[in-house]
Parts: C-alpha cells; sequence; structure tokens
C-alpha cells in the first residue's frame, strides 16, 4: 500500500496549471488527494483523488464554507497522511487554526507561501499577522517553503523566533512550468503595449491601474493597454463605472485565458502592480519569458532585479504620478 499526501490549496486550475507534472510523478509512488476548490474544472482522467474544500477566494470565505471546510478536513485527517502540502497564504491561516485547534498525527505539514499575501504585507491586518506568525507558523508546520530569500528574513522578522529560519527552505522558481514560452515572434527593441495581468479586486492593484491609466493618456501616452484576468462578464469588486471609465481610455479587457504566454509578445511591458502579494508568479513568469516588466518595490521582488535596474524597474503604483514617470521612462 502506498502512503498518502495531501494537497491543499484555493484553486484546482491553479494547482494542476503549475503542479500538474508534479503530482503526475508523485502519484507513482504516493497516493494523492487535491483538497481545493473545484468549480467548473473536470475532474476525471487523473491519478490523482481530487475533493472540494469550499475555499474559493480564500481572503473573504463565509463562515459557513469555513466550517464546511474544517468538516471535510476532519474527515481527511482520520486518513493518516505521511505529508500535508498547503499552498498559498490564506489557506495555510486557515487550515494552520484547525490543526493548531484540533492537533495532527502520523504526517508532516508543510506550508507553501508562493508569496507573502495581504496578512503580512497590509497594515488592517495586523491580528491576522500576528496569529500567523505566533500561534501557527510555530507550532504547525513542520516546514515552510518560500520562493525567495527576502520572504524568509521577513517571515523570521515577524515571528522573532530564532529557531523559524532552520524550518525555512528557499526554493526560488516553483511552480512554472518548464516549456512555459513565448510564440515565436521576430525581435524589436520597441515596446508596443503595456499589460496587466490580476484578479478583479481593488487591493489587486486594479484601483492603481486606473489612476496611472488616466494619468498615462492624459500625457499622451497612446500605445495600446491589455488587461488579462477579469472584465466586464467577471467584474469582482469592480463596478461598471470602472470599466466604462477605462474603456473610454482605450483599454482592452480579455477576460480570463488559458496559457497566458500565448497571448503575450515579446515587445510586451507588464505591470505587476499588487503590492499584497510579494515576488508572486507573474513576476517568475516574466523572468522565465524573458518579459520588461514594471514592478511594485515589495519584499521579494527586488531579490530578482539587478541592482543597476532596481531605481528602474521598481516603483510605489500608490503614488500615481512616480509609477507614471518611471513608465514613461522605460517607453
Amino acid at each position: 500500500m502506498k502512503n498518502k499526501i495531501l494537497l491543499i490549496g484555493n484553486s484546482l486550475s491553479t494547482m494542476l496549471r503549475f503542479r500538474q507534472k508534479l503530482f503526475d510523478n508523485l502519484s507513482k509512488d504516493y497516493d494523492l488527494t487535491l483538497f481545493t476548490p473545484v468549480g467548473n474544472n473536470d475532474t476525471s482522467n487523473y491519478d490523482f483523488e481530487i475533493k472540494e474544500n469550499y475555499l474559493k477566494n480564500a481572503r473573504k470565505v463565509p463562515l459557513l464554507n469555513i466550517i464546511m471546510f474544517f468538516w471535510a478536513l476532519r474527515k481527511l485527517c482520520k486518513k493518516n497522511y505521511e505529508y500535508t502540502f498547503i499552498y498559498g497564504v490564506g489557506v495555510c491561516f486557515i487550515s494552520g487554526i484547525y490543526l493548531r485547534l484540533f492537533g495532527k498525527t502520523n504526517y508532516r505539514v508543510i506550508f507553501f507561501f508562493t508569496g507573502l499575501g495581504a496578512i503580512f504585507l497590509r497594515k488592517r491586518y495586523h491580528f491576522l499577522r500576528y496569529i500567523l506568525t505566533k500561534h501557527i507558523i510555530i507550532k504547525v508546520p513542520y516546514k515552510i517553503i518560500v520562493l525567495n530569500e527576502d520572504d524568509k528574513k521577513y517571515l523570521c522578522a515577524c515571528s522573532k523566533n530564532t529557531d523559524l529560519s532552520n524550518k525555512i527552505i528557499v526554493v526560488a522558481g516553483e511552480g512554472v512550468p518548464a516549456d512555459l514560452k513565448l510564440p515565436l515572434q521576430p525581435p524589436s527593441d520597441e515596446i508596443k503595449r503595456l499589460v496587466f495581468v490580476s484578479r478583479p479586486f481593488l487591493d489587486k492593484g486594479c484601483s492603481e491601474f486606473s489612476d496611472i491609466i488616466t494619468m498615462l493618456r492624459d500625457k499622451n501616452v497612446n500605445l495600446p493597454i491589455t488587461v488579462y484576468g477579469f472584465d466586464k462578464n467577471d467584474k469582482g469588486e469592480l463596478n461598471d463605472i470602472y470599466f466604462d471609465k477605462l474603456q473610454a481610455l482605450r483599454v482592452q479587457f480579455e477576460g480570463r485565458v488559458d496559457h497566458l504566454e500565448k497571448y503575450l509578445r515579446p515587445s510586451d511591458c507588464m505591470m505587476i502592480i499588487s503590492d499584497r502579494e510579494g515576488a508572486n508568479r507573474v513576476l517568475l513568469e516574466c523572468l522565465h519569458l524573458r518579459l520588461l516588466f514594471i514592478a511594485s518595490d515589495v519584499p521579494g521582488i527586488e531579490n530578482f532585479v539587478p541592482d543597476s535596474l532596481k531605481e528602474i524597474l521598481l516603483t510605489d503604483f500608490k503614488d500615481p504620478s512616480i509609477a507614471v514617470e518611471k513608465i514613461i521612462n522605460i517607453l
């Protein structure tokens, strides 16, 4: 009989998009269970079990969904998994509360922070950060995996626990498929388009994006601007006024797309605006694809930017005048 591994996340499509090859390899030696929101995804034709965990958008989960998550996790914990991998700060927080309260036996828990997340980077989440750093990450995970040295330093500073450093492993670049590549096109030295990739939430950079585009158009910067990840049919926290204003400024919303790299070009400049995630996967994909980007100057991202380019490529998007000046300088 194979040993068991439980993998907990907040999106089946993300888990399969970035880790399916890993799961396929692990399933040769382990029985895998993916415990994640399923949505409209097809769960057939995989060599591992997939179960709904009710935590879609773990930042704003209704209490009933959390109770349903706890109940389902309670049943799973009876199966004595050898390892439990938990992906994402929000899911680690919610799972960690359960494991802290009700204990864990016969398996090792690994937290995987694919970015620092709002709990670490926003002042309004100070209490949640205190709970996470003082009562969860010290007690629950056997190991913590992060994607860069800055995140490791930040976690240690937040917890003020000298032993935490021994728990943290830096795995730079996890989750970017090895075969990720841009469509072949003739090279160009000219930036032809600005691209913003996000989800429709104000604290994911959408508010700053609107202010910056308004200022760019006021300064007669007329190159095309494209948004991937949301549109008027997937509004999230945004309203019609938001879309009407930006569409009047000739911003094109392409919504959600599979395999984003198919829609990008070597001449694009990516805008990585969110300051709530640290060095997130969009940044890692830009580096892998060798795409130019301008990004928020937050912990983690500067690890990936040469010192000679930090002044040019990192900015404070909350001050649109500074961000616009840097974008124009890049163009």
